[in-house]
């Protein structure tokens, strides 16, 4: 899995697309997004809690990640301008400036660093942020019988179509079922017996509840750190300069101290995780 971007089920099919992004055609330094006066991002139309397009006209978008993306520009004195993308084959073909959702390594930071400080004035192809939340993810069940992957081998566990997680399960020859591409997917079918528990993201389980009430379902006591389900998460900023990037983190960070991430995402059922760096 490439250290650069790690996919994780935490992230939505369009923003974990960022693997593929070319060479933008257009230079966003701080002082052209100021002459401007505007700066893009890049959302999937179908994607909550994360976004959405709203199809009434006074009310374009929903969706935490929209919401921070409006509020992050704004406060960068700029006019946002929303890219929805069905596809990702679109997304190299856009000029959207900003990606509100990349996972964040710690050295791949201190990399990004290094490489400023030899080029302070240089235009950089990708640029991104310190995170501002956590992602992560467990298993389900109806009860708390199964206490460990020893006891997950007399029932079937649904996990992710094409996770990290199906060949894990596959080494310790726990029985999977591997058709669902969504936590709701995976959380009816635990409800409805088809497995006995379920490998999901916390944000796609609160979401679940937040929208149908109680899943009726426990989080069970398994230590899933191997998944690879734990990512700090950021945003990316597709072609930047050194006082864009400072600026971006700047009004990021004060999102995160005046608690507006953690209401925007508590309107959705979402807790937001602040990063422990």
């Amino acid at each position: 899995m490439p250290n650069s971007i790690r996919l994780s089920v935490a992230c939505t099919l369009l923003l974990s697309a960022v693997l593929g992004l070319s060479t933008s055609t257009h230079a966003a330094t701080l002082a052209d997004m100021r002459n401007v006066g505007t700066m893009s991002f890049c959302l999937n139309p179908e994607a909550m809690p994360y976004s959405q397009r709203d199809a009434g006209e006074n009310s374009p978008g929903n969706g935490y990640l929209y919401e921070l993306s409006i509020e992050l520009i704004k406060r960068l004195q700029l006019s946002p301008r929303v890219v929805w993308l069905n596809s990702l084959e679109r997304l190299n073909k856009t000029d959207c400036d900003l990606v509100p959702s990349a996972i964040v390594e710690k050295k791949d930071l201190a990399e990004q660093r290094g490489r400023i400080e030899k080029n302070p004035e240089k235009v950089f192809n990708r640029l991104f942020t310190v995170p501002f939340n956590t992602a992560s993810g467990f298993l389900v069940s109806k009860s708390n019988k199964y206490k460990d992957f020893e006891s997950l081998k007399a029932t079937h566990v649904a996990v992710p179509s094409g996770s990290y997680a199906q060949v894990i399960f596959n080494q310790m020859k726990v029985p999977i079922w591997v058709r669902f591409l969504t936590d709701e997917d995976i959380i009816n079918a635990v409800r409805e017996d088809e497995a006995g528990a379920g490998l999901v993201t916390r944000t796609g389980f609160e979401w679940y509840e937040f929208v149908n009430g109680s899943s009726g379902l426990v989080k069970l006591d398994i230590d899933v750190d191997n998944f690879e389900l734990d990512a700090d998460i950021g945003m990316l900023l597709r072609s930047a300069d050194q006082p864009a990037l400072l600026a971006v983190e700047q009004a990021l960070k004060a999102m995160v101290d005046d608690g507006f991430i953690t209401r925007a995402m508590k309107k959705y059922g979402i807790t937001h995780h602040p990063p422990k760096w």
